[in-house]
């Protein structure tokens, strides 16, 4: 997985750039065939705008784009965005054969319970 950190207008600070590229590197947890993510910090006029793209196999693309005066929780808030995005991507993709609208059996001892409680109402009517 290719981690690419980017500044536009100005220089990121080392500790910022590990402080982004572990927050990155925790979206793995969240889905595991990632190739690439690319994060591009600006600044401007006193705020800061975090974009993460993340590229994963059969061309998906997660896309999320925040602006906060604090360069750290627009980070926090981006990577919460994607991770969604991924989680919600993951679930779709591993339930897709197994639809949660399929009815749940009963099992033969709560259909047997089912007949008595039937028989007992007819037999006292």
């Amino acid at each position: 997985m290719r981690i690419q950190i980017t500044a536009r207008h100005g220089a990121i600070e080392e500790s910022f750039r590990q402080f982004v590229q572990q927050r990155a590197e925790r979206f793995q947890r969240y889905y595991d065939r990632i190739q690439e993510i690319d994060a591009v910090i600006e600044q401007t006029k006193g705020d800061f705008e975090v974009e993460i793209i993340v590229r994963a196999d059969h061309h998906h693309r997660f896309f999320a784009r925040e602006r906060h005066s604090d360069a750290r929780a627009a980070v926090d808030r981006v990577a919460d965005h994607i991770e969604r995005q991924l989680t919600r991507h993951k679930e779709q993709h591993r339930n897709r054969k197994h639809p949660d609208s399929i009815e749940p059996r009963e099992s033969p001892a709560e259909t047997r319970d089912d007949e008595d409680m039937n028989r007992t109402a007819d037999e006292a009517g």
